[in-house]
């Protein structure tokens, strides 16, 4: 796997000022690098390499390598439902639709689907592509096989006034058919923070887009300059408040996790909810790169591969802890899932295996 050293990117970004108030405390988090997201900031990037805003300290960040999902019936879902999580909530019958409609200086946006727990939540929203100049970048983005949209979101819970939206990594894609702008966003927080029956309102307050040729000529020009690092501007920006209060309720089932066949693995530890499980353990290796090792994780859904999640590496004593998550849902019974572990020697791309365990939900 390739190793990447993560940096706090600063992205400020100008909201109006009739949101500014709401969202004053989640952009001071921002601004002190406390917010981890899987989304690109398009505005300024490495050579080679995409910056990724990293948030805890003293950990190292890593993103495990994203496979093919597990059948053909994820592969071909749409929007959230290609997560493994919310497939399974929906195969049980537990309703994530929604129609709520905003609009904001000119632009209309539905939200058709929400679904959350303490840990993770996610949507899908839509749009009609009306503009012309977001037609023509899209376009070049689809050219360039790009599917990551650029969106600042916030999240509030009835009785707390603070944007919840800090602590979490987020993927935010997107795909266009017949002329619609289909977006979807998988968040997950670092610890539980949505509070118990918590009433949610949701909000987009941007959507971002840059020109993908103006990109790769900025990463061209670098190049030839010898520099390393490049910046575009935004080529298009909706901004507002699209503002969605959500009547689904908090999904608060956990689940009973068996760990079994456990070869040279320490202090496992899981908690499962209704969309992901979360999973820390002990590797009997440190050193490395900025003091930890090079680590590959890879997870298995019943013998296949499956996507990898974010990762975080702590020193403990003379192990290393790591902690990622996967897609097993607490409603889950079925499923057997392995955590492979691997040393990697990056000169080479050599991997020797650590050590593996299983588990699965009872």
């Amino acid at each position: 796997m390739e190793e990447e050293i993560l940096k706090v990117l600063k992205n400020e970004t100008e909201i109006p000022e009739v949101v500014m108030t709401k969202v004053k405390n989640g952009r001071e988090h921002i601004l002190k690098g406390e917010i981890k997201q899987d989304m690109l900031p398009k505005k300024s990037q490495k050579i080679g390499k995409l910056i990724i805003t990293l948030a805890i300290a003293a950990s190292i960040l890593l993103i495990l390598i994203t496979k093919n999902p597990v059948s053909a019936a994820i592969e071909n879902a749409f929007g959230i439902s290609r997560d493994s999580g919310v497939a399974t909530i929906e195969d049980k019958g537990i309703d994530d639709q929604l129609d709520l409609v905003s609009t904001q200086n000119g632009h209309e946006i539905k939200l058709t689907k929400f679904i959350a727990t303490k840990k993770k939540f996610a949507f899908d929203y839509q749009f009609k592509i009306e503009d012309e100049k977001l037609k023509e970048l899209l376009a070049k983005m689809s050219a360039a096989d790009v599917n990551r949209q650029d969106i600042q979101l916030g999240l509030f819970a009835e009785g707390h006034p603070e944007n919840l939206f800090y602590g979490v990594v987020s993927q935010s894609t997107f795909e266009v058919r017949a002329g619609v702008f289909y977006g979807s966003v998988i968040a997950n927080f670092d610890k539980e923070t949505i509070p118990d029956n918590a009433k949610l309102t949701l909000h987009i307050y941007e959507l971002a887009w840059v020109d993908q040729e103006a990109l790769k000529q900025a990463e061209i020009d670098a190049q030839n300059n010898n520099l390393d690092s490049f910046s575009v501007p935004n080529a298009l920006v909706y901004q507002g408040d699209w503002e969605y209060q959500i009547d689904n309720h908090i999904l608060t089932q956990v689940a009973n996790t068996e760990i079994f066949d456990v070869n040279q693995i320490s202090d496992i530890k899981t908690k499962g909810d209704a969309l992901q499980t979360s999973v820390e353990f002990n590797i009997p290796v440190t050193g490395g790169d900025l003091g930890f090792p090079n680590i590959d994780v890879k997870a298995y859904k019943n013998g296949v591969e499956v996507a990898g999640s974010s990762m975080t590496m702590d020193k403990v004593d003379d192990k290393t802890r790591i902690s990622i998550w996967i897609d097993l849902s607490a409603l889950d019974t079925s499923s057997v899932y392995e955590i492979k572990v691997f040393q990697v020697d990056v000169a080479n791309d050599s991997a020797n295996e650590i050590g593996h365990f299983k588990l699965k939900n009872k």
